[in-house]
């Protein structure tokens, strides 16, 4: 779960306005990290959610039995060799593990109701390790908005104060761009450097539609 926190933190961090889409799945720790923005936009089919922890043990003793293979370990301390395959766990190893892995989920409810403004009693309910659809997760409060990659798109512009420019609109003011050089060497061919270069920058700064609002 450390990467996903550390996504989080450097999310935080940032210090500009952020916006998560899910276009599929945000489950367990991307769902941590995505928590961290300031806006998550989930398409209604998404699947969102996953808030726990889970560690798997494979324990292969009686297989090691069969064949006449033996296991034994040389530590340090009672615990040193916890979770290996090659012996069957303890009763106290399975609760200092289960204790451990409560530690890490109880901080992972914490950093998701604290970024997203709720009360961590709020997420505790739902953070048994399902996982919502979208629509179902916005009506938990995991989720601000619905939509694909537009309504994200429109999130950042509202919540950054710019208007982004799509595809459509780059290629357009290039075209537009290209134009006005070819008319601007070919007026001024004795100055193509510096007179080139000073109409394209008077030019656009003409055209105040392509500045941030």
């Amino acid at each position: 779960m450390l990467p996903s926190k550390e996504i989080a933190d450097a999310i935080r961090a940032a210090g500009a306005p952020t916006v998560a889409w899910v276009r599929d799945v945000a489950a367990s720790g991307a769902y941590w990290a995505a928590s961290a923005c300031d806006r998550i936009v989930a398409d209604p089919m998404s699947s969102v959610g996953s808030i726990g922890v889970i560690s798997t043990h494979l324990e292969f003793s009686e297989l090691m039995k069969k064949f006449g293979v033996g296991y034994e370990g040389f530590k340090s301390g009672e615990f040193k060799d916890m979770g290996v395959p090659f012996r069957k766990i303890s009763e106290k190893e399975r609760r200092a593990i289960k204790e451990h892995i409560d530690k890490i989920h109880d901080r992972f409810v914490a950093s998701v109701a604290e970024n997203r403004g709720l009360e961590k009693k709020q997420i505790e309910k739902l953070a048994d390790g399902r996982i919502f659809l979208g629509d179902e997760a916005k009506s938990l409060g995991l989720v601000d908005r619905l939509g694909g990659r537009a309504e994200a798109i429109r999130q950042c512009e509202i919540i950054g104060n710019f208007k982004h420019l799509m595809v459509a609109d780059i290629e357009d003011f290039r075209e537009e761009l290209l134009v006005a050089m070819r008319g601007f060497l070919s007026s001024a061919p004795k100055s193509v450097g510096r007179g080139a270069a000073e109409s394209v920058i008077d030019w656009m700064r003409s055209h105040s539609g392509f500045e941030a609002r």
